[in-house]
């Protein structure tokens, strides 16, 4: 789409396009260049509709602010060893909008940041889900990058010891 400002005139269209596959779930990255265009969006919540929160994006620098954190949502240092937590945005306050959030969790620091999720969403009745992706690849000397097994069902554990609540079905699983 080239020029970040814009990516506004798409708007009808998106529009167009989420509500005539109400089977597909959509999920936008909420970024300094989808700000304005994301916030457009929240405005008429949409259920097949998500945006996504990414620390590692808001750490480099692409600071993003929602409507209810006019600050942005920034911090944190690269890479899955950060010494400071990556500082994670509060959703929108419409309930009928879905929010994901990733960036710099691991197997390490799923549980402190889960919680952390939690406190920044800070209402047990919004669901959200997280984008561990990245944290669950397993990289050494002669290995290729690939998927572990062994740190997903560690994430699922870490989820259940949580006593989180179970995960709305989504458009995409029906």
């Amino acid at each position: 789409m080239g020029n970040s400002s814009q990516l506004k005139k798409y708007l009808p269209s998106l529009k167009t396009v989420v509500l005539a596959l109400p089977q597909v779930e959509f999920v936008l990255a909420v970024t300094k260049e989808t700000r304005a265009l994301s916030i457009q969006l929240m405005d008429e919540p949409q259920p097949n509709l998500a945006f996504f929160f990414d620390a590692e994006d808001a750490a480099a620098g692409a600071s993003v602010e929602t409507p209810s954190s006019p600050s942005g949502g920034s911090g944190g240092s690269g890479g899955s060893g950060a010494s400071t937590p990556p500082r994670r945005p509060p959703p929108c306050l419409h309930l009928g909008i879905h929010c994901g959030y990733g960036g710099f969790l691991t197997i390490d620091n799923l549980t402190d940041e889960l919680r952390r999720i939690a406190e920044v969403v800070n209402n047990r009745r919004r669901p959200v889900w997280v984008d561990v992706e990245s944290g669950l690849r397993t990289t050494g000397p002669g290995r290729a990058d690939e998927f572990d097994l062994g740190k997903a069902w560690a994430c699922i554990r870490t989820v259940f010891d949580l006593g989180l609540p179970w995960p709305r079905p989504t458009f995409a699983s029906r």
